[in-house]
C-alpha cells in the first residue's frame, strides 16, 4: 500500500432526499390532573400530532374520539397513599363503560403505601369509540388520603 493521495476539492450538495416513512400516521399524548375521588380524569396537557389529526378528536375535558384502526397505547400512571382500608384503580374505558384490555391498575387495600403502573399494548377499534379514564378510590372515600397521579395516555395511530 502506497501512501495517501492528496484529497480532492469537495463537490456540490446533492438533492434533498426524502422524508423516512414513519410507521405511525398520527400521535395522540395526554397527561391527567391528579385526583383523590372516584371520576373520570380530566385531561391535561394534550398534544396532537400533526395538530389535526383526523385519528383523534378531543371531544371535552375527559373524553377522547378515536377513528377505527390499529393503535400502540401506552398507559401509565401512580397511586399514592394506599393504606390497610384504601386502595385505588384507574383504567382506560370506552364510553359504554368497557375498559380496555390489560389497561386496568389496581392497588388493593392493605397491599403497600405506593404503586406505578405502566402498560403498552396493540389494540385495533372496529368503530369509532369514545375513550375515557376512571379513577376509583376503593374503601370509604371521605376517610382516604388516595392520590391517582402522574398518568399519562400515549396512543400511536400504526399505518395498516
Amino acid at each position: 500500500t502506497g501512501p495517501t493521495g492528496p484529497q480532492g476539492d469537495i463537490g456540490p450538495t446533492g438533492a434533498t432526499g426524502e422524508a423516512a416513512a414513519s410507521s405511525n400516521e398520527s400521535l395522540f399524548f395526554t397527561s391527567f390532573s391528579d385526583t383523590k375521588d372516584s371520576n373520570k380524569m380530566v385531561l391535561e396537557d394534550s398534544w396532537l400530532i400533526p395538530s389535526e389529526s383526523k385519528y383523534f378528536n378531543i371531544l371535552n375535558d375527559t373524553d377522547i374520539e378515536v377513528q377505527p384502526g390499529i393503535y400502540e397505547i401506552t398507559f401509565s400512571g401512580l397511586v399514592n397513599d394506599s393504606d390497610d382500608t384504601h386502595g385505588a384503580t384507574f383504567y382506560l374505558q370506552n364510553s359504554e363503560g368497557s375498559a380496555l384490555k390489560d389497561l386496568t391498575f389496581e392497588l388493593p387495600v392493605g397491599n403497600g403505601k405506593q404503586m406505578n403502573f405502566s402498560q403498552t399494548i396493540i389494540f385495533r377499534f372496529e368503530k369509532v369509540t369514545v375513550l375515557e379514564v376512571y379513577a376509583d378510590i376503593l374503601g370509604d372515600a371521605g376517610t382516604s388520603n388516595i392520590t391517582v397521579s402522574s398518568v399519562n395516555l400515549l396512543m400511536k395511530k400504526i399505518h395498516e
